[in-house]
């Protein structure tokens, strides 16, 4: 409270703003960075295809291109058209990955166009593209037949019959169950493959409402496309061709066989507690070589030995030579690493200084290798993805395209990585980014980003609390790697599973501001915090538990709150998630006050400073009772929402929208700039009646105490 008191009782006459320049990062340039992804090299080595993702602003799009880049030449061959984003029922992206054939001519993967998902082609050149399935149902997935001409595709409820279901439940009725999400339309209202439909719940998974329907399985003819009946020898060929290979193991992950067939490697995963896989917590791995033939194995990677994660492994194309990368600081500092089969020898080939895949989130490319090269996207803090091939010989690389290139000269701020201990000795990694000007006397505002800072920095977690754009503003930032290995953790009372990681976390907070501090690098009464997610929760826990922030914006409420409670039916993913998971009772049956320890809108009166919500219209609700208690006890509170969004925000307007609003926001309480925003002409009425709240909170507090 003390930091933004003082900022509204004296009135500010200088503006420590960093000084601006049309030629710097803006807002809109940072939206609309391409990612890069799916990345896959063609058998013959001769041509890579890469999927580039960019959001536009002025259409309000996701524009996905195949680009088509020559190997031998080193440049974009060809550019062709994707299909439209296909936005799924939780609001984020589907990406496919596509699939060469195996004599390098085509390369096939799926495509949204004219409300349909089918399988489509483009030849090598990219001159050529043809549809390949015309089905009455949207494909889910398939697979080529590398020993036949048959294209294997899967199947659900046809278009029609899905539009039957849902005509049937408008006309008599949804009776509420366990497979209803509360927070989101009943009726309609789902973006499924370019529609808009109802959802369901189908175990975990949040699909169509005829999402549960069993796969059916078709063959197309690749010399004529026709369709054609699946013979029992040919439903045998395609099990084959989608059973994993087996290793003797159970929980593995990426089984390849090596070129010469002598060898097989995979990723075995280490044990994890039971708390740890009810809240989903990633195992790690290592990674083991088995001869083919023989019992013998040979651990290459542990989880002892290798830094952080291991992922990603190949075979070279040329003798048994095992790729694989190793991630450190929760995945922002990767390196291409080579085991030889024949000497035993691990040496390390390449680092980009950050990342090497995609950071499309769920969907990582590989590096695949032929000739001698490995052909990989990389990033780092401030270089956007762009696609190098290295050589695994003289480790030099070369870049083959990089779409946002021209960004790099106009991001004048450092961004350094960084460690640092808290008081526990847990060390914890980052990124700071610095204005691009003289330290004030007292330091830069700060505010802490959360809780990946992987690739190109845009904001942390779901993008939405720009750093650069902070620098830009003259406010220090910090991006923090949470590690989800240790942020589960339980002291034995109920509901304290998820607490003790925020505890942790708060301490990590601590400590970061206590370092920067100590370099004078920031002023410790001008931290702001943010976070989508855990990093919501995780700012609301600190906000509850200590007075170090003078300002925070989270992109949701977080799940202890009772309403969440009363918005997951009986029999549900998410009343059992909060019953297992998070060890949360009824609150009508909660004798021991565990609600009224651990929610946050039932301990409004503990905080004091200023709180931004940037919600989605389907995740809103459970941020309501927060908003509602903060704001019927006068605390600086505001809630803006956003339509047909998820838990990320995919919409480039509103991304725009989300970051200059968060950038003002801190401008406001860290700084004391008052910004009038022509788009939103109440914005800043709105905020100075926070302020002299905020200011009438201060002096009652202080006249309490």
């Amino acid at each position: 409270m003390r930091a933004f008191i003082a900022l509204f009782i004296v009135f500010v006459a200088c503006s420590v703003s960093a000084a601006t320049s049309v030629d710097m990062l803006s807002a809109r340039d940072l939206v609309e960075v391409s990612e890069l992804a799916n990345l896959r090299l063609s058998p013959d080595g001769s041509v890579v295809v890469v999927d580039e993702i960019r959001p536009d602003v002025a259409s309000n799009s996701i524009k996905r291109t195949w680009r088509l880049i020559s190997v031998a030449q080193g440049k974009l061959l060809s550019s062709v058209p994707a299909g439209e984003a296909r936005i799924e029922v939780n609001y984020t992206i589907h990406y496919e990955a596509p699939v060469w054939s195996a004599d390098s001519k085509w390369f096939y993967y799926l495509a949204l166009r004219e409300g349909a998902v089918q399988v489509w082609r483009t030849s090598s050149t990219g001159m050529r593209t043809e549809q390949v399935t015309r089905d009455e149902a949207d494909v889910e997935n398939f697979t080529l037949d590398p020993g036949s001409h048959l294209l294997f595709y899967n199947v659900r409820a046809t278009r029609a019959a899905i539009a039957a279901a849902e005509r049937r439940e408008f006309e008599r009725g949804v009776a509420i169950d366990g497979s209803i999400v509360l927070t989101g339309p009943v009726f309609g209202g789902y973006p499924i493959n370019g529609g808009n439909h109802s959802a369901r719940l189908f175990g975990r998974s949040l699909t169509g409402i005829l999402g549960g329907e069993p796969l059916r399985t078709k063959a197309i003819d690749l010399r004529v496309l026709r369709l054609v009946e699946v013979t029992p020898q040919d439903k045998d060929r395609y099990t084959k061709l989608v059973t994993p290979i087996d290793v003797g193991e159970v929980e593995v992950a990426d089984v390849v066989k090596s070129s010469d067939g002598r060898y097989v490697a995979y990723r075995r995963a280490s044990p994890r507690t039971a708390e740890q896989k009810l809240q989903s917590v990633p195992a790690m791995y290592s990674i083991v070589v088995k001869e083919i033939g023989r019992s013998n194995s040979e651990v290459v990677c542990s989880v002892e030995s290798c830094p952080g994660s291991v992922k990603h492994l190949r075979w070279s194309d040329q003798g048994a030579v095992l790729y694989f990368v190793t991630e450190e600081s929760q995945g922002t500092i990767a390196t291409l690493h080579a085991w030889d089969a024949a000497t035993k020898a691990t040496s390390a080939v390449y680092s980009s200084g950050g990342l090497i895949t995609s950071n499309v989130p769920y969907y990582s490319s590989t590096c695949p290798i032929a000739k001698g090269e490995a052909f990989c996207i990389v990033a780092s803090a401030k270089i956007p993805p762009a696609v190098v091939a290295v050589n695994l010989k003289d480790k030099s690389s070369r870049a083959l395209y990089a779409p946002s290139s021209s960004i790099q000269s106009r991001i004048p701020f450092s961004a350094e990585h960084i460690s640092w201990k808290d008081v526990t000795g847990k060390t914890t990694t980052g990124v700071l980014v610095l204005p691009d000007q003289t330290t004030p006397s007292a330091g830069f505002p700060l505010v802490i980003v959360t809780y990946r800072c992987r690739g190109f920095l845009r904001g942390g977690t779901g993008d939405e609390y720009p750093e650069f754009l902070f620098a830009r503003a003259g406010i220090a930032a910090l991006c923090v790697n949470f590690d989800l290995q240790t942020v589960v953790g339980s002291d034995g009372e109920g509901g304290a599973v998820i607490d003790a990681g925020r505890r942790a976390g708060l301490a990590t907070y601590e400590a970061a501001i206590e370092l920067l501090s100590s370099k004078k690098l920031i002023d410790r009464s001008k931290v702001g915090i943010v976070g989508l997610s855990y990093g919501a929760g995780l700012a609301q826990y600190a906000l509850m538990h200590s007075n170090l922030f003078a300002a925070a914006s989270i992109s949701q409420g977080g799940i202890s709150d009772p309403i969440r409670w009363y918005f997951a039916p009986p029999g549900g993913i998410f009343r059992r998630y909060m019953e297992e998971n998070v060890h949360l009772p009824p609150p009508y049956n909660d004798p021991k006050g565990i609600w009224a320890q651990k929610s946050p809108a039932l301990n409004a009166s503990k905080i004091s400073a200023p709180i931004l919500i940037q919600a989605s219209d389907q995740e809103f609700i459970y941020g309501l009772e927060f908003f509602s208690n903060l704001a019927d006890a006068k605390k600086p509170v505001e809630m803006v929402v956003f339509k047909d969004e998820g838990h990320v925000k995919t919409q480039p307007v509103h991304k725009l929208a989300v970051y200059d609003r968060n950038v003002a926001w801190f401008r406001f309480w860290l700084q004391g700039i008052e910004e009038a925003d022509p788009r939103d002409p109440q914005q800043l009425e709105r905020w100075k009646k926070l302020a002299a709240t905020a200011v009438e909170l201060g002096r009652q507090e202080q006249t309490s105490n």
